[in-house]
């Protein structure tokens, strides 16, 4: 049964559409704000005045123009930060980002236990405390949204911890998290190629394998925050086992980690290379292209983006190879309408993502 609007939610939906435009777009004056969403004049001026008096948005004062009363143009408050969290990689890396997704500040950390991570966001949190308006982060693994709970992730070596909770003991703000491949979703709709996509996959490729679904302008988020976990289909029967308890995983043969197996990884992009070239990464690939047709034919998308903390050039010969198993196991007129791409965000999209999410959630609180 779907949920009845109510003029509640209608409020809140319009609300949420003037701070999106002046978030993406930048300033604009009222009668912009009215053309771009297509809400009426009053609607746009009852909106502007509770931004106003929450302190959401600001009035950079009066635009020069040729004729007329002369407009003045709205921001998004720029004195508004978040502390941002990437949990997906070797290193596990912060910022502070603003309004625009410009990273203020940046330093990253070597997690051994929680105490390195508190001490990481404690050194961005002083120089910037007066501004920060809330934490969030992008966390690899299974979540319970809905508590702050990471209920499994190995990339972590982490079994129901609550990191809401950890962290909103210390920190007067509040904490949010999303799955990392949704944080990437967040970044590329909002800063990235995705915004010209009403529905694409973002395969994330770190020391697991994730995938995102954008379904018709929306982040699908599963039940509780379990969704999109393609590392852990079968694709070998009996084959070896899997954290998760399963054997045969995705994960088991074509994660990163299991490619750069038997290489030295004091430079990872070396490894990766010879990866390449011996044979492993042709493998992997072929079971992460295996594997995303079966899911295309279920969801078509638009569009591929794959992403991951590895070099630019690896990433754009995966998303070359990875087409030559897609194509043909799948429908013949979905053939031609698939663009693949890789994320040009680089190594920061996390980061930008998780930052779209803190700022979404502190304007909705």
């Amino acid at each position: 049964m779907r949920e009845r609007r109510t003029p509640k939610h209608v409020g809140t939906y319009n609300k949420n559409l003037v701070l999106e435009v002046l978030m993406k777009q930048g300033p604009k004056s009222r009668a912009e704000l009215s053309r771009i969403t297509k809400l009426t004049k009053t609607a746009i001026t009852e909106i502007v005045e509770e931004l106003l008096s929450k302190n959401f948005i600001v009035e950079l004062g009066q635009v020069n123009t040729t004729r007329g009363r002369r407009p003045t143009k709205l921001s998004i408050n720029p004195n508004l930060l978040v502390l941002t969290l990437d949990l997906s990689g070797i290193l596990i890396k912060g910022a502070i980002v603003n309004p625009k997704g410009d990273i203020l500040m940046m330093d990253s950390v070597k997690m051994r236990e929680i105490d390195d991570l508190l001490r990481l966001i404690e050194r961005l949190y002083e120089p910037y405390k007066e501004k920060i308006v809330a934490i969030s982060a992008s966390v690899p693994g299974l979540l319970e949204l809905s508590s702050g709970k990471v209920i499994l992730s190995t990339s972590l070596n982490w079994r129901d911890v609550n990191i809401k909770e950890i962290i909103e003991k210390k920190f007067p703000v509040p904490f949010y998290m999303q799955k990392d491949t949704n944080a990437g979703i967040l970044a590329e709709t909002w800063y990235g190629e995705g915004k010209n996509y009403r529905n694409f996959f973002y395969l994330l490729l770190t020391k697991g394998i994730g995938l995102g679904i954008y379904l018709n302008d929306r982040v699908l988020d599963g039940y509780d925050g379990i969704i999109g976990e393609i590392g852990h289909t079968i694709v070998e029967i009996d084959g070896k086992d899997c954290w998760c308890g399963k054997k045969g995983c995705l994960e088991t043969v074509a994660s990163i980690p299991v490619v750069l197996e038997g290489y030295e990884k004091n430079d990872i992009n070396d490894a990766l290379h010879l990866a390449i070239k011996g044979g492993k990464m042709e493998k992997a690939i072929k079971y992460l292209g295996l594997s995303l047709s079966n899911v295309i034919q279920i969801f078509p998308p638009q569009a591929i983006c794959i992403s991951g903390n590895i070099p630019k050039e690896v990433l754009n010969y995966i998303t070359e190879r990875i087409k030559e198993y897609i194509i043909p196991n799948i429908f013949p007129q979905l053939r031609s309408k698939i663009n693949f791409y890789y994320s040009n965000l680089g190594e920061n999209s996390l980061i930008l993502g998780a930052g779209v999410l803190g700022f979404i959630k502190y304007f909705n609180r």
